[in-house]
């Protein structure tokens, strides 16, 4: 896998929502992951590894590409979900902790996309 940039992770992660026709958030013993599934039967998923974020994409069950998004020193990322007016939005949440005294309280820096906006001028049946 190769190692890429916050900035291209936040430029796949908006395009992968946004082409999605379905998304799941998993959450469990420390292990966080996004999955986002296309009607063509692509699925591309995105998980806090260490210090990175890991984005596989798969078809039809093989995978098809992995790469690896270096997060900057002390930071996780996060993954929500949210639904509000039949309007499906993922974010992804990269903090960066305080690691000394004296230091500011955590800092967040948020990407929101809104999913299957790519869709929305897509032929009914498609």
């Amino acid at each position: 896998a190769r190692s890429l940039s916050v900035q291209q992770l936040c430029e796949s992660f908006r395009s992968q929502v946004r082409s999605a026709t379905a998304a799941e958030r998993f959450e469990a013993e420390g292990m966080n992951r996004l999955e986002l599934k296309a009607a063509d039967g692509r699925q591309v998923d995105f998980r806090q590894d260490d210090q990175a974020v890991i984005r596989t994409e798969s078809e039809h069950g093989v995978v098809r590409n992995r790469e690896r998004y270096k997060l900057p020193a002390n930071s996780l990322a996060r993954f929500e979900i949210q639904t509000e007016r039949d309007v499906t939005m993922a974010a992804l949440i990269i903090v960066r902790q305080s690691v000394g005294a004296g230091e500011d309280s955590p800092r967040e820096f948020r990407v929101d996309a809104v999913l299957g906006r790519d869709r929305r001028f897509m032929v009914k049946g498609e």
